[in-house]
């Protein structure tokens, strides 16, 4: 039972993909990928960015569209609404959202029907 166990966490490891995005609202460029892996290396992405207080969230659909970019290329334009969505459950999560974006996420909240304290899933 314990070898299926430590199979099963294996292939659960190796499946795991990871895509970090770097955002500076100031800024006039759409977020960009900063990091990405499969496996171990999607492991420790995730590992790092919840040791830094860097909210994680997990979105399937969204991870494979943004693994088919490099480091480096900024998200592109069909993206732009679900990774706005991570964006405000990230800021709104930690509670640091930068000024200035408080309107443009309610802006985009008021859009989408959903209220500010609503936790995304």
């Amino acid at each position: 039972m314990a070898g299926e166990d430590r199979a099963d966490e294996q292939v659960k490891r190796t499946d795991t993909k990871a895509v970090a995005l770097s955002y500076e609202p100031q800024g006039f460029n759409a977020p960009e990928v900063v990091a990405k892996g499969t496996g171990e290396l999607a492991e420790r992405i995730i590992a790092v960015a919840l040791a830094n207080d860097i909210n994680v969230r997990e979105d399937a659909d969204l991870v494979e569209l943004l693994d088919a970019l490099e480091i480096g290329d900024e998200i592109p334009m069909e993206a732009f609404a679900a990774v706005a969505e991570v964006l405000t459950y990230v800021y709104r999560k930690s509670g640091k959202t930068p000024p200035g974006v408080t309107e443009a996420l309610d802006v985009f909240e008021d859009d989408h029907g959903r209220k500010r304290d609503n936790e995304y899933t």
